[in-house]
């Protein structure tokens, strides 16, 4: 048997393997690049939504509110749900996860006072 006789016949499902293994690495390069960039964007309104937290909390104790916490993470939220909304709704944190977070902010920004 003769290769360059074969070659005609095989070059149709080479042609088609090699189509398979450029979808498949291109498939695979898009996935890694969406994580990627999923991941950062998850990672940036994290951020978004922790300072928005947190200047909320600034705002009320330089307004001269030393109210209670609940007061001040009440406000805290509020701001948070303005100032940062796609956050709030991308990230879609439960109450308890936004006061949480918030009475940590109190916590954070008492300790910075003091220093």
């Amino acid at each position: 048997m003769d290769l360059t006789n074969l070659l005609p016949d095989l070059t149709p499902l080479l042609i088609e393997a090699l189509a398979l293994i450029l979808t498949s690495a291109i498939a695979a390069a898009a996935l890694m690049v969406r994580k990627h960039f999923g991941v950062q964007v998850g990672q940036a309104l994290q951020r978004d939504l922790h300072t928005a937290l947190m200047s909320g909390i600034r705002a009320a104790l330089e307004d001269g509110r030393e109210a209670a916490a609940d007061v001040l993470i009440n406000e805290a939220i509020q701001h948070a749900r303005e100032s940062v909304p796609d956050a709030i709704k991308a990230l879609k944190p439960t109450e308890a996860v936004l006061q949480r977070l918030a009475r940590g902010k109190i916590a954070e920004a008492v300790r910075r006072a003091r220093e």
